[in-house]
């Protein structure tokens, strides 16, 4: 649903105002995905 999305992308947005401190994509993909799990 809309509602689904819209949580995922917010929680990104988070991530990524944290963000500045990475390295490299990796490390803020490995971020997203042990945050959000198994989506």
């Amino acid at each position: 649903t809309q509602g689904f999305v819209e949580g995922t992308n917010r929680a990104i947005r988070g991530i990524i105002n944290r963000a500045f401190g990475f390295r490299d994509f990796a490390n803020f993909r490995w971020q997203v995905l042990t945050e959000l799990g198994d989506t």
